[in-house]
């Protein structure tokens, strides 16, 4: 009784192969890091059989459930539309990329004013001779807020290290090595 089924959906059981088919893709992605490296192109013929190999092994498993007959009409439904969801979305994205192609062969960007990008003027900050203060700035007002009302004494020690790190950051030391100051 426990074990009947009493829906139409198929509850996969824990399965091993998107473990392996992941680091298969990566070995197969090291491997082509290696190949355009002139390492050596093996890693990747390895990791490129691994992929193959994967995939027969889970779609031949998606199989086996089929003829078992774990795929119910509304699992085969589901299945149909995630499949024809993925080609729309596959079309769309190439869609997409051959637009920009398209498009900029019949309407050239750079022939229009204003399409041109033009570098900001960005003075980048030399971290290395800001002060302390300027780098790190802790605010002792954070940890006493957050101090409920009614409080014990030994409750105030929480923001002892924030006060005293205000205190250091925001010490006579630090004004000396400011040059705005």
């Amino acid at each position: 009784m426990a074990h009947e089924k009493n829906h139409d959906y198929h509850i996969l059981p824990p399965s091993t192969w998107p473990l392996l088919s992941s680091i298969a893709g990566c070995v197969m992605l090291v491997g082509g890091v290696f190949w355009m490296h002139d390492v050596t192109p093996f890693v990747f013929l390895g990791g490129l059989v691994a992929v193959l190999y994967c995939m027969f092994g889970w779609w031949s498993e998606v199989v086996a459930e089929s003829h078992v007959g774990d795929h119910t009409n509304v699992v085969r439904i589901g299945l149909r539309y995630g499949f024809i969801l993925f080609i729309m979305s596959e079309v769309m994205f190439f869609v997409a990329w051959f637009w920009t192609f398209f498009k900029e062969a019949l309407y050239p960007m750079d022939e229009f004013p204003g399409s041109t990008y033009v570098q900001p003027d960005i003075i980048p900050v030399d971290a290395f001779h800001l002060p302390l203060m300027v780098l790190y700035d802790p605010d002792p007002s954070v940890p006493l807020s957050s101090i409920p009302k009614g409080v014990h004494a030994e409750d105030l020690f929480a923001a002892v290290p924030s006060l005293a790190l205000y205190m250091q950051t925001h010490g006579p030391l630090d004004r000396l090595h400011a040059h705005f100051s």
